[in-house]
């Protein structure tokens, strides 16, 4: 099956796919039919997305090669191998930075839904809790948090940035320029409160 995601992978980046505007998804998970119902369930919530799949961490990681992601849905009993070393390899991938994790697993154990949260998992379902309510409100949660994240994230670089070029102009100016730009701050400040 690995060589089968990789080589549709590059035919359809080769033939100019349609499909690459839809988001993908990546389902992890070493039974069939637990696969088949995650992607029942996620077209029933209304998602339609380019789904690939993988039994064994062997063809996840080969997935991850073949692919970028924006959901991966990572069930955590894999028979030797658990869907926490997925996460790990998922979160180590240069080219998976964008991916979602989403741990969907039988094991309703607290220990091990905080240790996925830990690592990087959006967030952590119960395979008999599975609805299409709670596929839509964890992939939208968790696109949520991610936006939210990368807003934070790049007000933080651009203050950052800012304070390093203030810092820079204020060197860099006679005293007149530094008046007004202290002004300039107070202000600043003052709408910030």
């Amino acid at each position: 099956m690995q060589t089968s995601i990789a080589l549709q992978a590059r035919a359809a980046a080769a033939a100019g796919d349609h499909r690459h505007a839809l988001m993908t998804a990546l389902i992890l998970d070493d039974n069939d039919v637990d696969r088949m119902r995650l992607r029942k369930l996620c077209r029933e919530a209304g998602l339609t997305l380019d789904i690939a799949e993988a039994g064994t961490l062997a063809e996840f990681s080969a997935a991850l090669d073949a692919a970028s992601y924006d959901l991966v849905f990572l069930d955590h009993h894999l028979g030797m191998e658990t869907g926490l070393e997925a996460l790990g390899r998922l979160t180590a991938h240069p080219d998976q930075g964008g991916a979602l994790p989403i741990m969907v697993t039988s094991l309703n154990r607290c220990d091990v839904a905080v240790q996925a949260m830990r690592e990087g998992c959006a967030d952590y379902l119960v395979k008999e809790d599975l609805s299409v309510e709670a596929i839509r409100n964890s992939v939208t949660g968790a696109l949520e948090r991610r936006i939210l994240i990368g807003a934070l994230s790049e007000a933080r670089v651009m203050r950052a940035h800012l304070r390093t070029t203030v810092a820079r102009f204020n060197r860099s100016c006679g005293p007149e320029l530094r008046a007004i730009l202290a002004g300039l701050l107070g202000q600043v400040r003052a709408v910030r409160r």
